[in-house]
Formats: C-alpha cells, sequence, structure tokens
C-alpha cells in the first residue's frame, strides 16, 4: 500500500510540473523541452527504484535559471556538430541530454567535475540513461587536462566562472580556450547586475577550497556589464565575441539581478555576428 501511494503522489507531482511547463511554453519562456525532457527522464530512476533522484526531478525538472542558459548554449553552441565536446562543471542536464540527441557517430561528452560526490551522482544518472558510451566523467581540476589542448570543438562552462577567485578565473579562461580545436566554440553563461558583488555562505560549497573572510565563505562574484567585459570577455583575447544574451528580472523595486549568456568563436570562424 505505502508503494502505491508512492506512485499515485509521482504521477501527481508529474502532472503538476507538466502543467507548469506548458503554461511556461505558451508564455513564449526559452529552454522547455530541456524541463519536459528532465520531467519523463525521471520514469528511467523510477524504474531503477533510484526513488531519491526521481522525486527530485519531478519536484524541480531544471533550476530557474537553467532554463534560460540551456537553450542559449542548445542554440548557439553548434553541439549538433560536433564530435568532441567539453562540459566543465556545469548543471549535468544539459550534457545528458546532448549525449542522448546527439546522431554524431563517435560524438563524446567530457564531463568534469572536482567534486567527487556530483561526479558519483553524475554516473548514475548517465548508467540510468544509458548513455555511458558517450560521456566520460573526469573528477579533476581542468589544469589536470591542458594536455589536451586543440582537441575539443565545443567547450561550456554553464554557471561556473563567477565561483572561482581572481587570479584563478582568468586562468580557466585561458585554459579553456587552450582546449579548443581552431574554430571552435566557447560558450559560457554567468550572472551579471547593475553593481558588482560578492556574495559568500557559511561554508563552502562545490568541493572547493574558497577564501574566507568575516562575511563567510566566498560563493559568487555578481559581475556588472564593465566587469564582464574586463574579466572575461577582453582576456579571451585570441578570441571574438559573436553572440551576446541577457536575461533581466524585474521586481516592484525594478531590475535586479541579471543572467548574461555569450558564446566565443576562434578567429578562424566568420566573423558576421548572429
Amino acid at each position: 500500500m505505502t508503494r502505491v501511494r508512492y506512485y499515485i503522489k509521482f504521477v501527481i507531482c508529474i502532472a503538476r510540473s507538466f502543467v507548469v511547463l506548458v503554461t511556461a511554453r505558451c508564455l513564449g519562456l526559452p529552454g522547455g523541452k530541456f524541463g519536459f525532457w528532465s520531467l519523463f527522464s525521471s520514469v528511467a530512476f523510477l524504474k531503477r527504484r533510484e526513488y531519491d533522484i526521481a522525486n527530485r526531478i519531478i519536484q524541480a525538472p531544471v533550476a530557474g535559471l537553467r532554463y534560460y542558459e540551456f537553450d542559449f548554449v542548445d542554440r548557439y553552441s553548434g553541439w549538433r556538430d560536433a564530435t568532441r565536446i567539453l562540459d566543465v562543471s556545469s548543471p549535468r542536464c544539459l550534457s545528458l541530454y546532448c549525449a542522448l540527441h546527439s546522431i554524431k557517430d563517435g560524438m563524446q561528452i567530457d564531463m568534469l567535475n572536482p567534486d567527487p560526490s556530483d561526479i558519483e551522482e553524475t554516473k548514475r544518472y548517465a548508467h540510468a540513461l544509458s548513455v555511458n558510451d558517450r560521456v566520460k566523467l573526469h573528477n579533476c581540476y581542468l589544469d589536470e587536462l591542458i594536455n589536451l589542448r586543440k582537441l575539443y570543438d565545443v567547450v561550456w562552462a554553464i554557471s561556473v566562472i563567477e565561483h572561482t577567485e581572481a587570479p584563478a578565473d582568468h586562468a580557466i579562461l585561458k585554459y579553456m580556450q587552450a582546449l579548443l580545436l581552431p574554430g571552435g566554440r566557447l560558450c559560457i553563461t554567468t550572472v551579471i547586475d547593475a553593481q558588482p558583488w560578492v556574495e559568500y555562505r557559511e561554508r563552502s560549497y562545490y568541493g572547493l577550497d574558497m577564501s574566507v573572510c568575516d562575511e563567510g565563505h566566498f560563493f559568487s562574484r555578481w559581475y556588472d556589464v564593465s566587469g564582464l567585459k574586463a574579466d572575461i570577455i577582453d582576456v579571451l583575447d585570441e578570441m571574438r565575441l559573436v553572440k551576446c544574451v541577457s536575461y533581466v528580472e524585474k521586481n516592484l523595486d525594478g531590475l535586479i539581478h541579471i543572467s548574461s549568456s555569450g558564446w566565443l568563436s576562434g578567429k578562424s570562424i566568420s566573423e558576421t555576428t548572429l
């Protein structure tokens, strides 16, 4: 009887999330297909009796800003034509989606994350979705892959760079640039605000050794427009910004947080702005 109740609640939660996703799609919000896919993929975990993951998915198929970020990367990264892709510590949903839906022979996605617990959970996802043959997991830091320079068609880092402190943030951008094949594409998403500020938390996240001050552990840096240019775009001096999109959130006080996404392409790519 307990299991029957669980399945009934599971179906009800799926139905509620489905209605929310349909409403969002009707309103023209981006990235809805990732929500639908994630929602229906929960059934794979249910069949394997991995109820903890199934429960998380049906309650939140994709986290808030990810709908915008995933949609941007999906549209402009060119992943469908790529043979080798590097995912730098991004939310796993996008890479697993691409691994499952790519029709390109020999396509492989290398997913890097220094947090061992994150890697272990991604293994569970990849196994349940039967994409083990297309996904290779790396429990390491980005600089440990530098011997793979000029290997990847596409590199993406979704909501990653803001969680790194200076001067490591510039070094990471340079590493990603070096790992791309000539003409390869780098896709970065981050957060910006009207004024720059730093967010601190009570503990350290992502298995990283962040600095500590009176406010707490460093968690995230919010760029303003000038900071975005100085600390990301200008650092990638061998690349050209080809597409940049900003998504703006408002409340009763007016403009608050902005999520900005951009992809940069090697100079051998056409410099026509899309």
